[in-house]
């Protein structure tokens, strides 16, 4: 499917071929960007003196990666998860994400787009391997930080989602540098510890060794052996 191809803010939507198509990272760029060019002006200035642009900004980039998930895989599931997202945390529903709304009812009308077993596998990995990102990045050894994902994973799912620490630890760097997979929350974070001081990141560092060491160990047949 021929999403919305966005410059900065967006009045050109599919169809128009007015643009030439842009990369996925272009793409959430110009989402966020409408997203958030669309708050009022008295809305923007609350929200800065609360100390709460940084975090309302983030959120729209999160939106921003699920509108563009939806045009890239056809997904009416992803759609959902954009619409859901901006309603919960009070962003404004702008011309793409009503068009991206209406596309999404259609693809699911006609029963076509993407399966949702293949949204749940997606959302599955985001989640494991988000968590892999924050341990590593609070400094986890890679190893453990795959373990206690995927021990993680298979509790939370009651063994219905369960993955290998070892297909995680191998997988995880190439969701990280995916542009539609975990490129937007890996940018967060790397901003988030930018953000921290010298003694507040190694707070952090001692505080998620001493949880990784604590955690119960993960169980000896979700380890894998890494290729």
């Amino acid at each position: 499917m021929k999403g919305p191809t966005l410059s900065s803010r967006s009045d050109i939507l599919p169809g128009k071929n007015t643009e030439s198509e842009l990369t996925p990272e272009e793409r959430i760029a110009a989402f966020s960007d409408e997203i958030l060019s669309a708050i009022p002006v008295e809305e923007f200035e609350r929200l800065e003196d609360r100390g709460n642009w940084k975090a309302a900004r983030a959120r729209a980039e999160i939106a921003a990666l699920y509108l563009a998930r939806f045009w890239h895989y056809e997904s009416p599931w992803w759609g959902d998860e954009a619409l859901r997202m901006i309603f919960a945390e009070g962003l404004p529903v702008t011309k793409a994400v009503g068009v991206t709304h209406a596309r999404a009812a259609d693809l699911r009308l006609a029963d076509k787009g993407q399966k949702k077993t293949v949204f749940l596998r997606q959302q599955w990995e985001d989640r494991a391997f988000f968590q892999v990102a924050a341990m590593r990045a609070a400094g986890v050894s890679a190893r453990e930080a795959s373990h206690q994902a995927a021990r993680w994973r298979d509790e939370l799912s009651n063994g219905d989602s369960t993955v290998m620490a070892s297909t995680i630890q191998k997988g995880y760097p190439k969701w990280a540098a995916g542009p539609l997979r975990g490129m937007v929350w890996c940018s967060q974070l790397s901003r988030e510890m930018r953000g921290l001081s010298p003694s507040q990141k190694l707070n952090l560092i001692q505080c998620n060794k001493l949880r990784a060491v604590m955690l119960p160990p993960c169980p000896e047949g979700l380890v894998g052996e890494r290729r």
